[in-house]
């Protein structure tokens, strides 16, 4: 937060709990889909950085992002700036909370 602009923006991408949680119990979902599915919500374990110590939907980023001082926020379905994670789908479902949160112009540091 203290490295944007006021007024700067903030784009954000997470795994969408909600939506992992739902996919994991779908009854149509494979052994191997519920496996895969896992991994997006806890990360692969491989290394230090493939391990996710939180969940988020958006009401509890939206929590974090205004007690982290951003006035408002915006839920997207993708950003189009690259091509990444953040646009992932399974079976036509996005699977990131992509937001987009912007600093109070007379914000504090």
């Amino acid at each position: 937060h203290s490295l944007l602009a006021p007024g700067g923006k903030l784009y954000l991408s997470v795994p969408d709990f909600s939506t992992l949680c739902w996919l994991y119990l779908n009854p149509a979902n494979s052994m191997n889909g519920r496996f895969r599915t896992l991994q997006m919500m806890m990360g692969t374990q491989e290394d230090e950085h493939q391990v996710y110590r939180s969940g988020f939907d958006i009401q509890f980023l939206g929590y974090h992002l205004n007690e982290a001082g951003f006035v408002e926020y915006q839920r997207v379905p993708q950003f189009f700036l690259f091509n990444d994670d953040s646009s992932r789908k399974i079976s036509d479902t996005f699977v990131s909370l992509n937001v987009i949160a912007q600093k109070s112009v007379a914000s504090r540091a």
